[in-house]
């Protein structure tokens, strides 16, 4: 698979471990959260990344942008995914206009 450059929308859990998971494979990510939950990326934003373990990848990802300016998260994006619960999406997708 050739290496890309993916925005991840939504930085709850999922979000942050397919960031960590996919950049450590060698893909550029932009990681996006919505301003309300803006708490979910701060910690990311200070350490420049996330540290991941488990089972599979292990290591320190060093994201591509971490972000809750969507528009700067699609910035030269081959490849958007979405990591947000079912109870948000309705809501979310009024910005769906920008894709």
């Amino acid at each position: 698979m050739s290496k890309m450059k993916i925005a991840i929308i939504g930085a709850g859990n999922g979000g942050k471990a397919a960031a960590a998971d996919l950049t450590l494979a060698g893909h550029k990510i932009n990681l996006f959260e919505f301003p309300e939950f803006r708490e979910n990326i701060r910690t990311v934003q200070e350490n420049g990344g996330v540290h991941l373990t488990g089972v599979g990848c292990n290591g320190f990802a060093k994201l591509n942008k971490v972000t809750i300016d969507i528009e700067e998260a699609f910035e030269g994006v081959e490849m958007i995914l979405l990591y947000f619960q079912r109870s948000v999406i309705k809501k979310q997708l009024k910005s769906a206009p920008l894709i």
